[in-house]
């Protein structure tokens, strides 16, 4: 009986450990290229468009374009992403890639914050500007007794 019980414990671990290096095979894949991003931008999926954002606002593997970075903002704003509507807010605020509309960029700031971005709750600080609380996630329902 106990050999069956090793039998069955060295498959059980060599399932994992073969799950596991999978996972880690497209965890340490090729960076996505800006091509790839892209289709996967216009295909709805938000955090390629904040990715994309990032790189054209700060030149990193791509030329330094605001103008395209902010339009990736708001594209992934637009497909939910709350980093992406504060980034947009950032940018706006600052006058990146558009004309500075302070108003617009503190609400889409204060909107992203309150929804619990933290990065758009410290870009509001480092305006100057005291972030009000964030929301906090649904609390579970309690559980029948």
């Amino acid at each position: 009986m106990s050999h069956r019980l090793t039998a069955l414990c060295f498959l059980i671990l060599a399932a994992a450990v073969l799950a596991t290096g999978l996972a880690l095979t497209r965890a340490f894949a090729a960076p996505m290229t800006s091509e790839m991003l892209d289709a996967d931008c216009t295909a709805g999926k938000a955090s390629s468009c904040a990715l994309l954002a990032v790189r054209y606002r700060h030149g990193r593997e791509l030329p330094k374009d605001e103008a395209l970075a902010l339009k990736y903002a708001q594209k992934g704003c637009s497909a939910g992403s709350k980093f992406a509507c504060g980034y947009a807010g950032d940018m706006t605020y600052r006058g990146q890639g558009t004309s500075v509309d302070k108003t617009g960029g503190e609400a889409l700031m204060r909107s992203a914050c309150a929804s619990g971005d933290y990065w758009s709750c410290d870009a509001l600080r480092r305006h100057g500007l005291e972030p009000e609380e964030m929301r906090q996630p649904d609390a579970a329902p309690a559980s029948a007794q």
